[in-house]
């Protein structure tokens, strides 16, 4: 069984992943499933049919062709038009954005505008996948950042000790 991590108050954890291609589900799997379905067509359509409402066009009967024509063509878990999201996961997130930075700082270095590629965080998260040094350098960070704020936390704490011992003191 495969396992994904996921990162949970800046502290990365291995989730296993039970299902796979061909998996038999049980009800309640394909309830949750058929639940996440309808979301999924609803959230990736709610801009067309609030166009449609804001000019003024709407149409029942042409706004159910609309939304029946995209279930057609959607396939649940395949991202399509406007590319990948930024990762929720912090360690993924600051991977993708330390090789588009990388990426970037390359089509500069060329004298070229990393504006002008539309597919940028595509070749970036594949830069990822294949150069694990991204996501190690990304765990580093994150914990560095992490160790951070402990610090200022600390310095805080003390801070305002100090501070109520002075008032402490300017009262006696």
């Amino acid at each position: 069984m495969a396992n994904r991590q996921v990162t949970i108050s800046g502290k990365t954890f291995e989730v296993p992943q039970p299902y796979s291609a061909g998996h038999i589900i049980t009800e309640g799997e394909a309830s949750q499933l058929n639940q996440v379905y309808a979301e999924n067509i609803r959230n990736n359509q709610a801009a067309a049919i609030k166009d449609l409402v804001d000019k003024g066009t709407y149409d029942q009967e042409q706004a159910q062709l609309l939304i029946n024509k995209y279930v057609d063509e959607y396939e649940m878990g395949v991202r399509r038009a406007g590319g990948p999201r930024a990762p929720a996961d912090p360690v993924a997130r600051e991977a993708l954005r330390l090789a588009l930075d990388k990426l970037s700082a390359k089509l500069r270095s060329e004298g070229k505008k990393p504006s002008d590629y539309k597919n940028l965080k595509d070749v970036a998260a594949q830069l990822v996948e294949r150069n694990p040094a991204f996501t190690e350098r990304a765990r580093e960070n994150i914990a560095q950042r992490d160790a951070m704020a402990l610090d200022l936390e600390a310095v805080t704490q003390a801070l305002e000790e100090k501070e109520a011992d002075e008032q402490a003191e300017a009262a006696e």
